[in-house]
């Protein structure tokens, strides 16, 4: 009896795609192009396609969430696919750190790789590794190498007082210069008054220098039915903001500074505009937000963006820690008590060596600018350019102060080495000590995105990563 051939299973493919920003003139400048061209291929090699996920308006070297890829290492993980299909292998990565991981997977499950412009990754051998990685290396030069004109370009703009764009400032309205047009041989945008508010700002100036409380005048705002550029209520945060602005005096700020003078016109003249600053800095003070606590000074990060985490207080009176890029948050008391008892954990039975006394008042001052910073992109102060950019070099020098912290722990264990110690004295230290011992056991904690709805903290969603 002749033998039977066992028919070839069908492979099931998923369809990535993703796209940063939508440019016409590439032909992936659509994730609908992207994925007809995988399902096209799919179909020319008898794929079963099971699943399609995209990331649109996402970029993959800035280190943000994709959630279509995510759900796509789900599916290679859990092996619910055969093949993965995209555009270009740089619709999947542009971190060769990511891309690593990638290729630890796919290495674990047998899942290929296959694109429309830059044929198959053969993963099982060293050649098509090099050949994925080489690929990897050149997208993050890309992606680099295009941050760096951008950054050059608005550098440019800046210089030239244009506008950045974004969320309009208050008081003025975007117009396209008619001038741009020739000199650059693009659309540009500057600003002009609006007429109504600029009315509104120069009130508001008036009655700060009469000495009228900030949070008076914008009750009264309200009440009078003036919108914020966003179209919501006012409140004092956001009026004492943007009266410190120097966009109403006709300058331009870059990257958090003064660079000279706007194209725009003034609502204030300067010596009004500087009088309303002094006048707002020599308020009494007032309560303001948690700004210090346990964790702060980089010692938790965003999991996500890798980035130092702030704390704040919610208006019920509890504490968060929240991050200023991708604005996570977790409740601060549940994650401090999680972090101290694996403190105490990790100690009980260990002996510590002693150190010297480590400063925080420059890591809790950056972290402030932090949050105003944050604060200065929400009201439209700046735009995400400045932002990241201004935020690039704050964290950069949180984190500076952090390692110059860490090899100075100095007098922070003394009295506190001997097994079990540290649990014995903690309720009596003060919160600088507290940091301290946290600095000479822990490097950082990292938190992670909830993933799950309800009370409580789930501990899953914290790395604590200790000193050796």
């Amino acid at each position: 009896m002749p033998s039977r051939k066992k028919p070839a299973r069908t492979l099931r493919a998923a369809i990535y795609a993703r796209l940063s920003q939508h440019r016409d003139d590439d032909p992936s400048g659509s994730t609908l192009r992207q994925v007809e061209a995988c399902r096209k291929l799919a179909s020319d090699r008898g794929y079963e396609v099971v699943v399609e996920l995209v990331d649109d308006g996402l970029s993959a070297s800035s280190g943000r969430r994709r959630p279509a890829y995510e759900a796509l290492v789900e599916a290679v993980r859990d092996r619910q696919v055969d093949v993965v299909m995209a555009w270009h292998p740089d619709r999947l990565h542009r971190r060769p750190a990511e891309l690593e991981t990638f290729i630890d997977l796919l290495d674990e499950t047998g899942v290929e790789v296959v694109t429309c412009t830059a044929g198959d990754w053969d993963l099982s051998t060293a050649s098509g590794r090099m050949f994925a990685r080489q690929l990897g290396i050149i997208a993050r030069y890309e992606a680099e190498h295009r941050s760096e004109r951008t950054r050059a370009g608005h550098d440019d703009l800046a210089a030239e007082g244009y506008w950045h764009g974004g969320v309009r400032p208050y008081g003025y309205r975007p117009v396209v210069d008619p001038q741009a047009d020739e000199r650059r041989g693009k659309k540009r945008s500057v600003l002009e008054i609006d007429p109504d508010e600029a009315e509104v700002v120069r009130e508001v100036a008036a009655r700060i220098l009469a000495g009228d409380p900030p949070g008076r005048i914008a009750r009264e705002l309200n009440a009078r039915g003036i919108p914020t550029v966003k179209g919501s209520t006012w409140t004092q945060s956001t009026l004492t903001t943007i009266m410190r602005s120097p966009t109403l005096s006709g300058r331009r700020v870059h990257r958090g500074q003064v660079v000279g003078k706007a194209l725009w016109p003034a609502i204030l003249d300067d010596e009004t505009a500087t009088a309303v600053v002094a006048k707002l800095a020599a308020r009494p003070g007032r309560a303001q937000p948690a700004r210090v606590a346990l964790l702060t000074g980089g010692r938790i990060r965003c999991a996500a963006c890798d980035l130092p985490m702030t704390t704040s207080r919610r208006t019920n009176g509890t504490r968060q820690y929240r991050c200023t890029t991708c604005y996570a948050v977790v409740a601060a008391e549940p994650l401090e008590a999680l972090v101290v008892e694996a403190l105490f954990q990790r100690t009980d039975g260990a002996r510590l060596p002693s150190g010297e006394p480590v400063d925080h008042g420059t890591i809790a001052a950056l972290e402030a600018e932090l949050v105003e910073l944050a604060g200065m992109l929400g009201d439209g102060i700046i735009g995400m350019a400045e932002y990241r950019a201004a935020q690039a070099g704050l964290v950069a020098r949180i984190d500076e102060a952090r390692a110059q912290a860490s090899q100075a722990l100095g007098s922070a264990l003394v009295g506190l080495g001997e097994p079990g110690a540290i649990r014995a004295a903690w309720d009596g230290l003060t919160l600088d000590r507290r940091q301290a011992v946290l600095d000479a056991v822990i490097a950082n904690v990292s938190v992670k995105r909830a993933t799950r709805r309800g009370p409580g903290l789930d501990p899953d969603r914290v790395d604590v990563m200790w000193r050796s």
